[in-house]
């Protein structure tokens, strides 16, 4: 049902807006925003001299009894304010502290109580600037609303109040700190404080930190609440159950029989592992504990009882997870082997905590490399000047190399690194960098080998074209050589795909691309952008490789002028033209007679009538050669393609003599391209019948003939000539 919204404002003017029943005050609140262009914060409606507050109000709610079942739109009558509008549009876009600096310059008895709210909705923390306004419940509410602490500013009596206190609350429940001492002993209040914040329930009474309901609520939302239960709460099983399942570390506040329980332990270390520090020494020591409190963190091994860290299995499910944990073993497992192994492939460093002998161990010190170099840096150093592990640590790591200097300058410990890691050729010695033959074996492995050379080596023209020549992509590293047509040409012919590194320069250069592209064509698209805009230059590329044209723009693809002239360079540019143009056919004409091989390029040449194909062997009859064999062959295209121009005989894939006595009977200066018919008597009497004038074509002896000069004249008089 429709409803009628009268609005009457102070100064005695009134409007009416429609609304539905079923619309609240919020619908209502943006409907006059929008009409006056103000945040709805700064619509205040009032209904029988009551401010209307709850958006979330229905309007029906507002009219009096009977009146929503009238026919007609019920008629309901508000107050509308609008105040300070512009105050608390400004307040919308400020952030916290401008609006504390806003407030400070207006006169705070002036304001009205939608800047006030607007402001404290903004900046809870701005009710402490409008001590005024702090005993107005509204004005409060608002505040705690957007942030439960605000509830510290608040007049003591709103302190008491059970609605603010509870809208403080289940915003923040550490608020609860500043509810009245009586609030704090509330149990309604303090439920719906702990079970948004569980710690604050350090916040309550004794009495509810005794209450058993109250504490679980605590400790569901935050196992550590427990630390303020009271002491008969911190001792019961089931609290304290509850309270570790939700922090393993609440065990810590447990009192001494939940710690040494097993069932309680063994929760608090499904859900921390470490949290076996804080359980009895008999759980400690509990197999099944320790598996679970592993399991959960390797590192709770530390935690266990000596009898725990000297169990094999569970030492080695711990390192497995972790092989840090190889630090909480005992004296016995660190210097296993097994143990040690299965920690190092978990983590290289944990070999620091393996016992001193297995640390000169080659295997066991390789297996950690494999996981970490670093831990090189550790190891002793009589090991790492021992020539046989130097050249097994690089070939699993190369990196390797920068912890042993002593094999700086052993070519074969260096290219083993560098074949496994370019990068540690840094760690070279000079000597070695200085060497082309050994920079160049480097580069097979990787083309950024030749940044590590030595710098005499690097702007050496003879080294760098035999760098180049081993591997063309160590352009890309030599920036001073970017430049040079020659070494850029010879990175090119390794492959054409590092043109990319040439300079800008170069890659603008048509002679050069075009020089690069015939020898690699892959190059083209790393030339220069601007050069596929320059006509001349795509006509050039195009008779090295119609490939070319694929990179040129969709304009100059569909540009039939363009096209036309590319077709003529090279006609298998057609199959780069547009769809749209290759779809033309007054387009396909002209590219045709102009260019019969075009007709080779057509995507589908089955699609093409018999009438265009002979339009275009009239024009240009040496297209039929370009037709498929099929249709050279068929007999009736064929005297169709003669009728049409004679000299297509020339090109027809037909070798039948009945086939060309037709095609002279139809058309006979077709007499001119039938080759060795022109010596046949029948064949010349047949052309000779439908045209004099092929007596020219034939043979001297013929032309000599009576019989076929007598044909010849009846066809044609002026015959005679020949």
């Amino acid at each position: 049902m429709a409803l009628q919204v009268v609005l009457s404002q102070a100064t005695g003017q009134s409007f009416e807006v429609r609304a539905g029943v079923a619309e609240d005050l919020g619908c209502l609140k943006q409907k006059l925003a929008e009409m006056f262009g103000v945040p709805t914060v700064g619509i205040r409606l009032e209904h029988n001299k009551k401010i209307l507050l709850d958006d979330t109000l229905a309007l029906e709610a507002l009219l009096q009894p009977g009146e929503e079942s009238n026919d007609d739109p019920a008629q309901l009558l508000l107050q509308f304010g609008l105040r300070h509008a512009d105050e608390i549009s400004q307040l919308q876009k400020l952030t916290s502290e401008e609006v504390i600096g806003f407030l400070g310059k207006l006169p705070i008895m002036e304001l009205s109580r939608d800047v006030i709210l607007a402001a404290v909705r903004r900046a809870p923390e701005a009710l402490g600037r409008i001590g005024s306004w702090q005993d107005d419940k509204e004005v409060v509410l608002a505040a705690v609303a957007h942030d439960g602490m605000a509830l510290e500013l608040a007049s003591e009596a709103l302190k008491e109040d059970e609605e603010v206190l509870l809208t403080a609350v289940a915003q923040n429940g550490f608020a609860l700190e500043f509810a009245a001492r009586a609030a704090r002993a509330d149990p309604k209040v303090v439920a719906v404080a702990v079970d948004q914040t569980g710690t604050a329930l350090r916040h309550t009474t004794d009495g509810l930190r005794a209450d058993r309901i109250t504490v679980l609520i605590a400790v569901s939302r935050d196992g550590l609440a427990l630390r303020h239960a009271s002491d008969e709460l911190r001792a019961d099983e089931e609290v304290v159950l509850t309270a570790v399942r939700q922090c393993g570390e609440a065990l810590r506040f447990a009192r001494a029989v939940c710690k040494a329980t097993a069932a309680v332990v063994a929760e608090a270390v499904r859900c921390q592992g470490r949290a076996l520090r804080h359980a009895a020494s008999s759980c400690r020591a509990d197999a099944v504990i320790l598996s679970i409190a592993v399991e959960q963190d390797a590192l709770a091994l530390e935690f266990a009882s000596d009898e725990g860290k000297s169990d094999k299995e569970l030492v080695l499910a711990a390192v497995r997870q972790n092989g840090l944990a190889l630090e909480f073993a005992a004296e016995s497992l660190r210097s296993h082997p097994e143990v040690v192994l299965a920690a190092v492939d978990d983590h290289g460093q944990a070999l620091q905590h393996a016992a001193y002998v297995l640390r000169w161990d080659h295997r066991m010190v390789l297996r950690a490399v494999a996981q970490d170099v670093e831990v090189l840096m550790d190891v002793p150093q009589e090991l790492k000047g021992d020539r046989s592990f130097a050249l097994e640590a690089v070939r699993v790591c190369g990196t390797a190399l920068k912890h042993l200097p002593a094999f700086a300058s052993d070519r074969e410990v260096v290219l083993s690194a560098v074949q496994q890691n370019a990068g540690v050729l840094g760690w070279a010695s000079a000597e070695l960098r200085r060497d082309p033959s050994l920079i160049c074996a480097f580069l097979r492995y990787d083309s950024s080998a030749v940044l590590y050379a030595a710098e005499t080596l690097a702007r050496d023209r003879e080294f760098v074209l035999l760098a180049l020549t081993v591997n063309p992509q160590a352009l890309a590293y030599l920036q001073d050589f970017q430049g040079d047509r020659q070494m850029v040409r010879q990175a090119v012919l390794g492959d054409g795909s590092n043109l990319c590194y040439g300079s800008e320069e170069l890659r603008m250069d048509q002679d050069f691309v075009l020089e690069a592209f015939a020898a690699a064509p892959e190059c083209l698209p790393h030339a220069a952008a601007l050069l596929f805009e320059d006509d001349d230059f795509l006509l050039r590329a195009v008779t090295c490789n119609p490939c070319a044209l694929g990179l040129a723009s969709h304009d100059v693809r569909s540009d039939p002028e363009f096209m036309l002239q590319a077709i003529e360079v090279n006609p298998a540019v057609f199959q780069y033209s547009t769809f749209e143009l290759r779809q033309d056919r007054d387009f396909l004409f002209k590219a045709a007679c102009q260019t019969p091989a075009v007709l080779q390029h057509v995507d589908d040449q089955c699609s093409l009538d018999d009438g265009f194909l002979l339009d275009i062997i009239a024009v240009r009859a040496e297209a039929v050669s370009c037709m498929p064999d099929g249709r050279r062959a068929d007999k009736d295209f064929g005297l169709r393609a003669v009728q049409r121009n004679a000299s297509a005989l020339r090109y027809l894939g037909i070798s039948d003599m009945d086939f060309a006595l037709e095609a002279l009977q139809l058309r006979g200066d077709a007499l001119a391209y039938a080759g060795e018919l022109q010596a046949d008597k029948n064949a010349v009497l047949k052309a000779v019948r439908s045209s004099g004038a092929a007596l020219s074509y034939a043979s001297e002896a013929l032309r000599a003939d009576p019989d076929v000069c007598l044909a010849a004249v009846q066809s044609d008089p002026m015959a005679l000539q020949f």
